[in-house]
């Protein structure tokens, strides 16, 4: 026994014991209780995240950290109660066979393979490539600056209200009445009296289609009509007219700056979701791959 004690190896097994006991018991980072649900900056800055959609760490770090105590108690309390109803649901297995569940995952993934996938800021010969290949969704549609007298028909009867209007045409080009004193004649319109670069689409809105599709064929700085609306006849006199066109890329280049990245995070998803299938075998029922 005198000699077994005596071993030196003995002791080096002994010491090892000793110092592996004493970190298991001490030393070992301990795991949160089931029912302890641990609420610390980066589990908030997670939080944030998700619930807005977007992965800026330094963006959200400064939200929080200029938070008031009631808006960050607050915001504690609404994790909570999130991670409360999911430990539950999860404990109780409600996330199998449900669909909705099962799509917010992906989604999840979706976001995940996003923020692992980060994209560049395009050079300006990239961006100057990426306008060159999509420039009609930046055409700018035609747009007119006019004013215009009205005459109702409800009012007038859509007869009188047309002769009235051919009777005033004649007395405001000979009296040369311009732009800023249409307001003085004619009736009431229910929109605006003055329309300021606006787009067709927003004048049909207003007036019709029949009538906006007159703009065009009408001449500048003189009173035309009077031209039918859903709602009567008008005098119409057009300050300026737009034609679509494209803008150069320096009056667009943030929106087309936007939209580079946005595609190119939807390239970068694909193509990580591409290389995430690669780890799958696909077996389709030989039911599906005949012919029918």
């Amino acid at each position: 026994m005198k000699r077994l004690l005596a071993e030196p190896l003995l002791h080096f097994a002994v010491l090892g014991g000793l110092v592996y006991g004493s970190w298991a018991a001490f030393g070992k980072p301990s795991e949160p209780a089931a029912d302890v649900i641990v609420v610390d900056e980066q589990t908030l800055l997670n939080h944030m995240q998700y619930r807005a959609k977007a992965f800026e760490p330094e963006y959200f770090s400064a939200q929080l950290a200029a938070m008031d105590p009631a808006g960050r108690q607050q915001l504690i309390d609404e994790y909570v109660r999130e991670e409360s109803l999911y430990r539950e649901a999860e404990a109780l297995n409600l996330a199998a066979g449900d669909y909705v569940i099962k799509l917010r995952m992906i989604q999840k993934m979706e976001y995940l393979l996003e923020d692992l996938n980060p994209v560049a800021a395009p050079d300006a010969a990239e961006l100057e490539r990426y306008f060159a290949a999509h420039q009609e969704q930046y055409r700018v549609a035609d747009s007119w600056t006019f004013t215009h007298v009205f005459f109702d028909a409800e009012a007038r009867g859509d007869e009188a209200a047309r002769e009235q209007g051919k009777a005033a045409l004649v007395r405001l080009n000979a009296d040369q009445v311009n732009f800023s004193a249409a307001v003085e004649h004619g009736d009431r319109f229910p929109f605006l009296q003055n329309y300021v670069e606006r787009t067709g689409d927003y004048i049909a809105d207003h007036f019709g289609q029949d009538f906006a599709n007159r703009l065009r064929d009408l001449p500048l700085a003189q009173w035309s009509g009077p031209i039918k609306s859903q709602y009567g006849h008008h005098l119409v006199y057009i300050a300026t007219h737009a034609p679509a066109q494209v803008p150069a890329l320096a009056e667009v280049r943030g929106q087309v700056e936007q939209d580079y990245l946005r595609d190119a995070h939807t390239q970068a998803q694909e193509r990580a979701i591409a290389e995430l299938r690669k780890s799958y075998r696909v077996q389709v029922a030989e039911s599906l791959s005949s012919p029918r």
